[in-house]
């Protein structure tokens, strides 16, 4: 026999508003918990794969373990409210996780809310309110066996399993195309599933309840197939709720429910690309051949470079400004020990402005003498040249105090293959002197050239590891083709390119529709190297791969960077 609902108005009253309570207390857990797993999952990321791009490396952050914890209280304090008040009136109030989450996102993580955030959170707050006030009067179920009842009427049954279907589709097919570039998808699969979720919870929580009030209802197999749905539906929801908040600047509800997704503020979009570019990158090429070359020269030439480098005065390196860390040879520092060091950031053309002031920023920062400079026009060559002089000029201060003659100031310009150290060369004498041509491996040994009467110059073959171990900084060398052709495969290098740019905020996948008159369809960039090789060059795709990295090389796309300083 089963307990009848209670008849009293008081109680019902004081059951209700028991139940409010603790749905409210479940909403600001469940908000504060989006917050704390989003720095978690930020931290994440920074160290590994992406849990949008299918990783996993989330669950050994303590940080994204508080926001679970946390996460639990609130929907156990959730699931306890559905034990007293009727769902119509738990489950509105479950709206307000998401103005929580959207107030301090906006505080905590600096991802400013909008005016269409504040009228999302306006709206929610009043479609919320319309519910609770206007919701017909909901019959409380008393035990488990009359849940299982209703829910075996024909009518649920179908909604069920059009539920289920259609959760399914999204899950098995959407997710796998769409689900990076759309959020509706992992959005949508969520909704569908915590409409099962609170059916279910439902029926436990009043087992539960019935239990401590003496009437065991574990007995009825009904109760544990209700439990397991729940169990099952809210793994599901964590899940896919992770896989967006891993890709998006607020968490699962934020960006979709508020609309925020189309009205992103443009800097923290482009703070986040660079945040999350490297891990994207390791994630990429995991599965790729690695990229090496190491010419015959260029051992010889290290051995005898590093020689060479203890009779300079000064040493001039040549990085490439598209990526001035992925050109920085890793035993540059060691060879040079205080030897006096200026940085040369060539093609300063084709950069944007706020590359070039970001990289300003960051070696003013470091106390390191850095030049922009485009060899092929000459700019930044003369200013290379004084500062040089100036940086070495106490060599022959002391060579006079020791009565010895003044003699040219000796620099080294070293770098990596075909950043432009020939080139910086000829500008500066303005004649040809050093062989020069825009491919790597062209200078293939030392030479001493004179400036004037007071600077020599030391134009080197470029140099490169005998293994490149970082290999997203291999593929960057490739796409700028600092490196032999032969070291990579051209399809898997433009494929990477592509992917990398219809994330870039100033570029985006419009700019690809223009130049080719091709949709990049679910942000793939090896299927829109396939496409374009179909459309223009009759399935060869290495021709296809080719011209893409010619169009960036040319700057087709807009001129941008693909590194920018830590942070």
């Amino acid at each position: 026999m089963t307990p009848a609902p209670p008849n009293d108005g008081g109680d019902l009253f004081a059951a209700n508003l028991t139940g409010a309570l603790l749905a409210v207390a479940s909403s600001a857990f469940i908000g504060v918990s989006f917050i704390v797993k989003k720095k978690g999952l930020r931290r994440a990321g920074a160290a590994g794969i992406r849990a949008g791009v299918g990783g996993y490396g989330y669950l050994l952050e303590p940080l994204w373990w508080v926001g679970m914890v946390t996460m639990l209280i609130g929907e156990i304090a959730n699931f306890v409210a559905y034990m007293f008040a009727p769902a119509v009136l738990v489950t509105p109030l479950g709206a307000l996780s998401i103005i929580v989450s959207a107030v301090l996102a906006h505080f905590i993580l600096n991802e400013k809310l909008q005016r269409m955030g504040v009228l999302g959170c306006v709206l929610c707050i009043v479609g919320s309110t319309v519910i609770i006030l206007h919701a017909p009067e909901e019959e409380t179920p008393s035990s488990v066996a009359q849940i299982w009842h209703l829910a075996t009427q024909p009518a649920f049954l179908c909604y069920a399993a059009s539920a289920l279907a259609i959760s399914l589709v999204l899950m098995l097919h959407c997710a796998p195309r769409y689900g990076q570039s759309n959020i509706v998808v992992y959005v949508g699969i969520c909704s569908v599933i915590g409409s099962l979720t609170v059916m279910s919870i439902k029926a436990v929580g009043i087992a539960i309840k019935l239990t401590i009030e003496g009437i065991n209802q574990a007995g009825y197999f009904q109760t544990w197939l209700f439990a397991t749905v729940s169990a099952t539906c809210i793994i599901i929801q964590l899940v896919y709720l992770n896989k967006v908040a891993g890709d998006t600047l607020l968490g699962l509800y934020e960006r979709e429910r508020l609309g925020l997704s189309q009205y992103a503020d443009e800097e923290s979009d482009e703070e986040t690309y660079w945040e999350t570019l490297d891990a994207d990158l390791r994630y990429w090429t995991r599965s790729l051949r690695p990229v090496q070359w190491y010419p015959g020269h260029i051992a010889k030439t290290e051995k005898e470079l590093k020689e060479q480098l203890r009779l300079m005065d000064v040493v001039i390196e040549i990085r490439d400004a598209r990526i001035p860390l992925s050109t920085s040879h890793p035993k540059m520092d060691s060879w040079l020990g205080n030897r006096r060091r200026i940085i040369v950031l060539n093609r300063e053309d084709m950069i944007s402005t706020e590359d070039r002031n970001a990289w300003a920023t960051y070696f003013a920062n470091q106390g390191t003498k850095v030049v922009f400079a485009n060899g092929q026009l000459g700019m930044g060559t003369m200013k290379l040249g004084r500062m040089a002089k100036s940086v070495a000029s106490g060599v022959n201060t002391k060579r006079k105090e020791k009565g010895l003659l003044p003699r040219p100031v000796r620099a080294g310009i070293v770098g990596y293959p075909n950043v432009g150290k020939s080139s910086l060369i000829n500008r500066l004498l303005k004649r040809r002197m050093c062989p020069a041509a825009p491919r790597p491996g062209v200078t293939r040994e030392l030479k001493w050239v004179r400036f004037g009467t007071d600077l020599e110059l030391l134009d080197s073959p470029g140099i490169l590891p005998m293994r490149i171990s970082d290999q997203t900084a291999a593929i960057k060398l490739a796409i700028c083709d600092d490196i032999g052709e032969r070291s990579y495969d051209f399809p898997d290098v433009a494929a990477i390119l592509v992917q990398m740019l219809i994330r870039h905020p100033a570029v985006g996948s419009e700019a690809f529709q223009r130049r080719y008159r091709i949709d990049v369809e679910n942000n793939c960039g090896k299927m829109f190297v396939t496409k374009l090789s179909i459309h223009l060059f009759n399935g060869d795709t290495n021709q296809a791969a080719f011209r893409i990295l010619s169009d960036y090389r040319k700057g087709k796309f807009g001129w941008v960077a693909l590194e920018r300083p830590p942070t």
